[in-house]
Parts: C-alpha cells; sequence; structure tokens
C-alpha cells in the first residue's frame, strides 16, 4: 500500500494525489508472482535481422505491406535547444490522437503551447495542449518543476476510456509523474497525479508504459540495479481515491549466460516493456489473465517474455 502524504486544495482540479514508495515487499505482494517463460528465450533465424541493409531474412515470414497513412499533420513544435532528444509518444482515443513530448522548461513554440497536445483526428487540428508539470503544481516534489521531466509515455485505456499518463525526474530523489483523466473528455475534465519515489536508487530511465485489466504498468531501468515494474492498481487512479495502491517489482537478472555485450556483468533484463490491451481490436482479457511484458535489448536474439500476476 502507498499512503497519500500532500493533497492540493480541491480548486486546482489538475492535480489531488501523491504518495510515497512502499516497503519493498509487503504481505500483499505474497500471492503476485513475476515469472521468466524461458521456454520463449528464442536463438533460431527467425529472429535475427538480416546482415545485409535491405536484405530480407529467409527464415522470417511473408513480407506485409504497410497500410496507408489515413491522416497526416505537424505534431507539437519546441526549440530545438530544449527538446533534445524529443522522446516523442503519443496514443489514439474516440476523438484525439494525443502527443506527449519531452520539454525542458516550457518551451514550446505552437498555438497553443504545451507538451501535451490533443489532435483533432477528423481533420489534425491541434485542439487543445497543456504543459504536462503544471498538473502538478504545488507539490512537493520534483514533479512540480518543469526542467526535470523526462521520457513522456501516454497510453489510452480503452475499455473505462481514460488516458494515463506518466514521465520521470531527472534529478534525486528520483520520482515517477503518473497522471490519469478522470473523464473522457481529456481536454476540459479534471486529472488525477501522483508522484511516486522509484526504487532502485537512480535515475528511472527508459520507462515504458502499458495498461491491463487490474493495472497501470510501468517498467523502468534504474542501471546498474535490475529493472523494476511498478503496477498502479487502475481503478483506483481512474476516480482518484485517497490511497492508491501499487506493487514495485524487481525484475532479476539472467545470470546463466555469458554472451551479453551490454555492461556491467551480469545480464540485467533491460527495458522490458509492458503489453497494452484494446477492446477495439483485441477484446477484453479474462478475469485474472496475467500482464505481458517482453525484454530483448542486452542478450543477443533472445526475447524475454514475462508474465506479471498481481493479488
Amino acid at each position: 500500500m502507498a499512503p497519500v502524504t500532500e493533497r492540493l486544495p480541491a480548486s486546482q482540479t489538475r492535480g489531488v494525489r501523491t504518495m510515497n514508495r512502499p516497503n519493498a515487499y509487503s504481505l500483499d505482494d505474497e500471492k503476485s508472482r513475476l515469472t521468466l517463460n524461458k521456454g520463449l528465450a528464442l536463438r533460431d533465424d527467425a529472429v535475427n535481422a538480416s546482415a545485409g541493409t535491405g536484405g530480407s531474412n529467409p527464415n522470417s515470414g511473408p513480407a506485409v505491406a504497410s497500410p496507408n497513412a489515413t491522416a497526416n499533420f505537424e505534431g507539437l513544435h519546441t526549440t530545438i535547444d530544449c527538446t533534445v532528444p524529443p522522446d516523442s509518444d503519443g496514443t489514439v482515443g474516440p476523438t484525439y490522437y494525443v502527443a506527449f513530448v519531452n520539454n525542458y522548461n516550457n518551451c514550446a513554440t505552437q498555438t497553443p503551447a504545451g507538451n501535451v497536445g490533443f489532435f483533432d483526428k477528423s481533420n489534425g487540428t491541434l485542439a487543445s495542449a497543456f504543459y504536462y508539470p503544471s498538473l502538478f503544481t504545488g507539490f512537493t516534489t520534483g514533479c512540480s518543476d518543469p526542467t526535470q521531466h523526462t521520457d513522456p509515455q501516454v497510453i489510452y485505456d480503452s475499455g473505462e476510456d481514460r488516458y494515463l499518463f506518466t514521465t520521470i525526474t531527472t534529478n534525486s530523489p528520483y520520482q515517477m509523474c503518473v497522471a490519469s483523466t478522470l473523464s473522457n473528455d481529456p481536454i476540459n475534465g479534471p486529472y488525477c497525479v501522483a508522484s511516486y519515489a522509484t526504487q532502485g536508487g537512480n535515475i528511472a530511465d527508459y520507462e515504458k508504459a502499458g495498461v491491463w485489466i487490474d493495472g497501470f504498468y510501468v517498467t523502468y531501468n534504474p542501471s546498474p540495479s535490475d529493472s523494476r515494474t511498478v503496477v498502479f492498481n487502475k481503478s483506483d487512479l481512474e476516480t482518484c481515491t485517497n490511497t492508491i495502491r501499487l506493487q514495485d517489482f524487481d525484475m532479476g537478472r539472467d545470470t546463466h549466460e555469458t554472451d551479453n555485450f551490454c555492461t556491467p556483468q551480469p545480464n540485467h533484463i533491460f527495458r522490458p516493456v509492458p503489453a497494452t490491451y484494446n477492446i477495439f481490436t483485441g477484446g477484453v482479457p479474462a478475469a485474472g489473465e496475467p500482464e505481458f511484458l517482453v525484454s530483448s535489448f542486452c542478450q543477443s536474439s533472445h526475447v524475454y517474455l514475462y508474465t506479471l500476476h498481481v493479488d
């Protein structure tokens, strides 16, 4: 559990919760489990890239043409010296394409200004924008500092018609800055926001987000520590309860392999990516079905597939 430690005035609709890091292990964790499905670590030629530029792999599947673009429009603008790299991310909802980019100290050059932009899918116009750190005004953590945010991620929760956001901070004590819309109107509706102190003692780098039926899953890499997955209770976050429950898992390492080209040894399971369900393309996962995560960075020709079940 993660207790709420500070509350913003009720008049501020974009910012209502912050929380402390939970204990690394609690009784609530006993039935949760993170499983590495080692049978799915792959070494065959089908997962090896071709040695020739532009060549094809004879052992891979048939080539499939990419679909034509249904819309093409300019994205968010910033001055080049304040957004390098932009780490651009985005997601599609029923009405808007939501763009999310790095932005150092509020330096957008488009109108309306901001590093979160809502583009109307029907015509590509920028309907609204805002600066993500403004959600955290009044917080005592680095989430309120517009010069600290990086690695933006945004996910659309198709089952609940909500948008979920996260960034990390670049200065110690390192934070994960999480937000959720509280209605299906991301422009005019309120947001729930939280500041989570990550584990591992270093910047929570390369964080990746996904949403499942039970939680908002965010992986991060506090190198040289093992990669981790923090799971925020989705219902708590999307309804902004007084306590937003979460669990933070150490993803471990593969100590049996020696062909790792990353340092330091042993091989860390690095840059894991959680899955996101979509009711429009794949339906709703069955009750109790675990979340899936994949990692394929440090180990040559290996794909690590995890299932994560949270109780």
